[in-house]
């Protein structure tokens, strides 16, 4: 450390971003065979961040493109490097470990949005337990990290229906930690609103959900995510879902009518397209207005038509589903005509 700080004065540098090689006076695992051995192993971690790094911004740069098979394999080639690296670097194991957590968390919410609940839970566990091993080394970033994963795995948990304990346990304690850290205006107190919006309708209380759903998209308006942002209209679709259960029809189709002609505007081929314009049919047959849900469930399958093999989901069950759907819609609105 002398001999470091001696190199700092003499050059006149304020800071310095260096590697000191320990080979002495140093506990067994931090002494180092030699410099030329230190320098190799820190080469080796950089590149094999550069490689990690460039590979889950490809990555996530598929998925916001909906390109959702080829962002799979770029993740899962980003898991790999950090695997070998974590082999062979293992003095690096905790910043390897944590760049894990943070693709791992990335791909989880990709599988969640693409409703693959049961892959999306396991990879935010991963992501929790990596967390919580190194909390304490990795001070406010890494408590972030775990509190969005807890966050994230809650949403699962709920999806895939009671018992709720553990996410009525670990959504007040999600949301005092973003409160308190980032403030109650920041996305992330609104993720937990929807959340806890999404809580309040699997318990069957639709009215009650309607208040922290209401304050989410509030949040998320004032934001700069806006309401675009793939979590706001996550949010926008709850509480579509929330309006429809209390009878109030007129609103929740205008909020899902709104989304599908947002994302055909953004991209009229795309899945989400699809999936917005298949929910919003849906919404309409439980509604009994046949006819308005035959038109948007023609839609979706002349969308899903001309969807291409890298959007990353089953095609040809997803054919199927679509118009088998559109042949109810048919049959329902002939015998509306009938009578």
């Amino acid at each position: 450390t002398r001999a470091f700080a001696r190199v700092l004065q003499r050059v006149g540098q304020r800071a310095f971003v260096g590697k000191v090689c320990m080979d002495a006076n140093s506990p067994d695992y931090y002494v180092e065979a030699s410099a030329a051995h230190s320098a190799a192993d820190a080469r080796a971690f950089e590149d094999a961040v550069q490689q990690i790094t460039a590979l889950t911004k490809e990555a996530d740069t598929r998925s916001a493109a909906q390109e959702y098979g080829k962002a799979q394999q770029f993740y899962e080639a980003a898991l790999r490097v950090t695997d070998a690296a974590l082999r062979s670097l293992p003095r690096y194991a905790t910043d390897l470990e944590l760049f894990k957590a943070y693709v791992l968390l990335s791909q989880a919410k990709m599988l969640r949005g693409l409703d693959r609940i049961d892959a999306a839970l396991t990879a935010f566990t991963r992501v929790v337990k990596i967390a919580e091993a190194h909390r304490r080394a990795g001070g406010a970033e890494v408590a972030d990290l775990l509190w969005e994963a807890q966050l994230h795995r809650c949403d699962c948990v709920v999806s895939l229906g009671p018992p709720f304990d553990e996410a009525e346990r670990v959504l007040p304690l999600v949301r005092d930690y973003f409160v308190r850290r980032h403030g109650a205006a920041h996305p992330n107190h609104a993720i937990v609103l929807s959340a806890e919006g999404k809580l309040a309708m699997a318990k069957g209380d639709f009215a009650g959900a309607e208040r922290p759903l209401n304050a989410c998209i509030d949040i998320f308006r004032a934001s700069s995510l806006g309401l675009t942002h793939s979590l706001s209209i996550v949010a926008l679709i709850r509480y579509a879902q929330c309006l429809q259960e209390q009878g109030k029809f007129d609103a929740c189709v205008k909020i899902l009518r709104d989304l599908y002609e947002q994302c055909a505007r953004s991209g009229p081929d795309k899945p989400d397209t699809m999936f917005f314009c298949h929910y919003l049919a849906l919404r309409l047959f439980e509604q009994e207005r046949y006819v308005a849900a035959q038109r948007y469930a023609k839609d979706a399958v002349d969308i899903v038509t001309r969807l291409p093999a890298s959007a990353g989901i089953d095609l040809d069950e997803l054919r199927t589903n679509l118009k088998t759907f559109l042949l109810c819609c048919v049959r329902e609105a002939l015998a509306d005509r009938a009578t």
